[in-house]
């Protein structure tokens, strides 16, 4: 729901394609946000899920945002992303982007515009950290809120142990099965069925010591009491800093009701702008003030952050999967297909080497 000057560039050519709405869905959208007829209408580059545009009117500017459907991906991601937005705006939080106005029919949803750039690994500091931080705690306080009881489950909110590695398993099995059609797509099903299938042994190996060590099973259940309104997908890669150094978030299609030692995990296993693990033990601390058991939170972490480290090299993979090519190819991204998966398949070997790495210093899990 912004832009950014240096690392997002705004794209100066414009291809019209179907991921481009037409001009009566265009006035129909800024019509239900009271909005003119009059528009200007570019592209912002970044996105690898879906189109995004700036639009001004006159001097009122806007963000136009086009989801991505794929017959196998069953998640409204516009309803759960403007839901999530409107009951947080409504409840005073004022670093995300302002709901103004939706058209499912087309798929579209219009936000206030934040004025920002990408944030960079090296603006991955103690402050800013702080900031997400102190954002989640601002989430947490507006979940016993009547509106936010409303809200869905966050995308692969899991309720029991297991679940997280049910949901793993799915990811390494379609990979598994990638269509040898070219040397680099072979390469990439070889490392999934050899090195990674490896790695992920490891991990349920561990993942079963740990769970006798603390008396669970993977029926072991998170008290529903101990979820929080999570953000999901969270991280500096769905972040903006804004001239002053606040952090501004973006991006909220996967957001809903979770298990914070999942978010947790999510926001250190992120590739796009690493979070170094230093930051680890502050944020653990921090984001356990929100909930009851904060042992079993603590314990939930350590279990389960190397199994989303696996998870995280399975996403890196997305571009062999069908769904990953045709949302990229949405999202507009005119880059070489080749080249995206050589990158890819590189930063997942090498995310997968740093699986069995430390996680949660201080904590005897």
């Amino acid at each position: 729901m912004g832009t950014d000057r240096r690392a997002g560039r705004v794209k100066r050519s414009v291809v019209r394609d179907a991921g481009t709405p037409g001009r009566d869905a265009i006035l129909a959208v800024l019509a239900s946000a009271g909005l003119g007829t009059r528009f200007k209408l570019t592209p912002i580059d970044g996105g690898a899920n879906n189109r995004v545009w700036r639009v001004e009117c006159g001097r009122q500017v806007a963000v136009l945002k086009r989801y991505f459907r794929h017959p196998m991906d069953r998640r409204d991601r516009l309803l759960s992303e403007f839901s999530f937005l409107t009951v947080v705006w409504e409840a005073g939080e004022r670093t995300v982007p302002r709901p103004l106005a939706t058209l499912t029919s087309e798929s579209l949803a219009l936000y206030g515009f934040i004025e920002g750039r990408r944030p960079q690994a090296s603006d991955v500091t103690e402050n800013t950290v702080g900031q997400c931080l102190d954002f989640y705690g601002r989430l947490d306080a507006h979940k016993a809120s009547a509106p936010a009881r409303w809200l869905p489950l966050a995308a692969e909110a899991c309720a029991r142990l297991g679940d997280h590695v049910a949901c793993v398993d799915r990811r390494m099995q379609r990979l598994a099965a990638v269509r040898d059609a070219t040397s680099i797509d072979r390469d990439a099903a070889g490392f999934v069925r050899t090195e990674l299938a490896r790695v992920w042994a490891d991990v349920q190996r561990l993942l079963h010591d740990r769970l006798r060590e603390h008396a669970l099973t993977l029926e072991t259940e998170v008290g529903r009491s101990d979820w929080g309104l999570s953000p999901s997908d969270f991280g500096f890669h769905n972040g903006l800093l804004t001239a002053d150094g606040s952090m501004r978030f973006l991006d909220f299609e996967y957001a809903g009701w979770d298990d914070p030692a999942r978010m947790v995990c999510d926001f250190f296993c992120q590739p796009r702008v690493p979070v170094p693990m230093h930051h680890l033990e502050m944020f653990v601390e921090r984001v356990g003030a929100t909930v009851r058991d904060e042992v079993a939170y603590r314990q939930r972490v350590a279990i389960l952050m190397p199994i989303y480290r696996v998870k995280w090299c399975c996403i890196m993979l997305n571009e062999f999967l069908p769904a990953g090519g045709d949302r990229r190819r949405f999202a507009g991204e005119l880059g070489d297909p080749y080249r995206r998966k050589v990158e890819q398949l590189k930063k997942a070997r090498r995310a997968s080497a740093e699986v069995l790495g430390p996680v949660v210093p201080g904590t005897a899990a």
